[in-house]
């Protein structure tokens, strides 16, 4: 697999398609070695679908094997400084206080996650993408998985994340008859423009079509991703909007800490601008850092704090080395966290590949407002002028004249701040899990929701 990994990269990285797929031949032993064990457990589960039709006509779901039931969460990314794990934690987290049977499945090293019902796999093998050393590429144990998964017994797996764990995963639900889900929660072909050439887009959605296929369902985090998944070959019947939710007992304006920025090297009493998420190259960081230059040299005076940590982090911590202004305080958790969003003035938000960001969310719900990119998700959580400001970052200046407007209206500001939070506090995680679990109700509120997003967006359109 590290050799399959690493030449193929290489390939990629220089264009070349037909050399990264001659890589695949690097898997043929590994591939030989489980393919008894699949033929075996293929024939053993081959009448799984006629069987579990035969129980529901008799209305007989105990056949007397051991069952777990519920759903299974399937990442490959936990505990990591990411939108999905974010998610995925603090989703798993709130399930298992409303007493639903939800069960994370990840393939990681040792990890402590309080409250989440955790089912964590040792890797086989683990590594750092190339160029990407924050992001970790574990290669589970596929044949423990198969399994644990048919030992399990679980309703459903919900799949976030098409990697080595979320293949083996979505291989053995299909061989178990286990229903299937989906999140399209990374927009993997636009990182694949960004980080590896153009020309590598159209295969990562071909890949994507080919993971996503088959699923009885497949959730976008935003309107804009679910028109985007829609035109390149996607079905309506399968795409749905992913109800929308945060933490609103952790993030909350009462956070706020006039000693917090001065703790961290910051200035008493300045204003502040803030960035928060994963600090690499498609977050638009080098346009961040150009405009706050700009808005330096208008003759204001304020500070930029950068919180995350990323493959982008070292270029970065040069590039700010002659920066006095600018704050990298690395990955903050928790209460740090929290009382970073509510110490801060305005969140700058120009990520052109999100496709919905969670920051902007925890940002509102702490009472603080944002300037965002029009193109991805997160323009559909701001109310433009409203609650937030909603800017097209390519064109130039856009950017520095909104962090102006922002920064001389602080009664604007504030207002702002207030409508963000009451947005934010009308959202809640609990209509996702309702909507997980069938429930009739929240397909009415996902209607609504849904409806509420494209009237505000043809509001502001107009």
């Amino acid at each position: 697999m590290r050799r399959f990994h690493f030449h193929g990269t290489r390939h990629l990285r220089r264009g070349d398609l037909a050399g990264g797929l001659e890589s695949l031949a690097h898997l043929a032993p590994a591939a030989a070695a489980l393919v008894p064990y699949l033929l075996a457990f293929h024939a053993q589960h081959k009448d799984a679908a006629l069987l579990k039709t035969a129980r529901e006509q008799f209305d007989d779901d105990d056949d007397g094997a051991e069952r777990d039931g519920g759903k299974a969460w399937v990442t490959d990314t936990f505990g990591d400084v990411n939108g999905v794990a974010r998610t995925v934690e603090t989703v798993s987290r709130i399930a298992a206080e409303r007493g639903r049977r939800l069960t994370v499945v990840t393939c990681r090293q040792p990890i402590e996650a309080p409250g989440v019902e955790l089912l964590n796999f040792k890797p086989l093998l683990e590594f750092s993408l190339p160029g990407y050393k924050t992001q970790l590429v574990s290669i589970p144990p596929a044949v423990e998985i198969y399994h644990e998964l048919e030992r399990r017994r679980f309703d459903e797996l919900l799949i976030s994340t098409p990697g080595p764990l979320g293949l083996v995963a979505l291989s053995a639900a299909r061989r178990l008859g286990v229903a299937v889900s989906g999140i399209y929660h990374t927009d993997f072909p636009a990182y694949a423009r960004h980080l590896l050439g153009a020309s590598l887009e159209e295969p990562a959605w071909s890949l994507m079509r080919w993971f996503y296929s088959g699923m009885e369902r497949v959730y976008v985090r935003s309107l804009a991703y679910r028109d985007l998944l829609l035109d390149n070959g996607f079905t309506a019947a399968q795409v749905r909007l992913m109800p929308r939710g945060v933490d609103v007992v952790q993030f909350r304006p009462e956070h706020r800490d006039p000693g917090f920025w001065p703790r961290h090297g910051g200035g008493d009493g300045a204003f502040r601008f803030l960035s928060v998420g994963r600090v690499s190259k498609e977050k638009n960081l080098d346009l961040l850092l150009d405009a706050f230059d700009a808005f330096l040299a208008t003759g204001r005076d304020a500070e930029l704090a950068i919180v995350g940590d990323g493959p982008y982090m070292d270029e970065l911590r040069a590039k700010c080395r002659r920066r006095p202004k600018v704050l990298l305080t690395g990955v903050l958790r928790g209460d740090e966290l929290a009382a970073a969003y509510a110490s801060g003035d305005l969140l700058l938000f120009p990520s052109v590949t999100d496709t919905l960001g969670n920051a902007v969310l925890e940002a509102q719900a702490s009472g603080v407002p944002a300037v965002v990119s029009d193109q991805g998700g997160p323009k559909e959580l701001v109310a433009d002028g409203v609650s937030g400001l909603v800017v097209d970052v390519e064109r130039r200046g856009a950017l520095v004249e909104a962090m102006v407007k922002l920064y001389e209206d602080g009664d604007l500001r504030t207002g702002m701040g207030k409508q963000a939070l009451e947005a934010a506090r009308r959202l809640s995680w609990d209509v996702f899990l309702r909507d997980l679990w069938r429930e009739d109700e929240a397909g009415r509120v996902r209607d609504e929701v849904e409806k509420g997003v494209e009237a505000g967006r043809v509001a502001r359109i107009g």
